[in-house]
């Protein structure tokens, strides 16, 4: 057995609705195995930044159901800039090469709105 971590997607953008990844929205796993955990980070671009709540979701033809996993953003990223968490959701979903994975992201927007977002996912393979 050999566990790994792979960078499945990313994406720059602010939408609130489920979007498209902008860098691979449907990933194609390297083995077959199992998905085991899924980790999303947000990377700031500049003192501007504003993050609150952001997620992304995965979709497969195995799964039957999605997988989500979302971060708590710390808001704006001035001086002093407070550190953003990390999304981390446990799974335990199969995965196939040849069957891909579509990714997708959103912001909850409530009282500020998301700038210069920018999300990294990846994911912890099991094969």
């Amino acid at each position: 057995m050999v566990i790994y971590a792979e960078e499945m997607s990313l994406h720059t953008g602010e939408e609130t609705d489920w979007t498209a990844a902008t860098t691979t929205p449907s990933y194609q796993p390297k083995t077959s195995g199992r998905l085991i955990q899924v980790k999303l980070f947000f990377g700031q671009t500049d003192a501007t930044s504003v993050v609150t709540v952001a997620s992304a979701r995965l979709q497969c033809p195995l799964w039957g159901v999605d997988v989500q996993v979302t971060l708590q953003g710390a808001g704006i990223q001035t001086a002093p800039a407070f550190p953003n968490s990390v999304g981390i959701q446990n799974v335990d979903v199969p995965v196939q090469t040849g069957v891909p994975i579509t990714v997708a992201f959103k912001h909850l927007v409530n009282a500020e709105t998301p700038v210069t977002s920018n999300l990294k996912l990846v994911g912890v393979f099991e094969a």
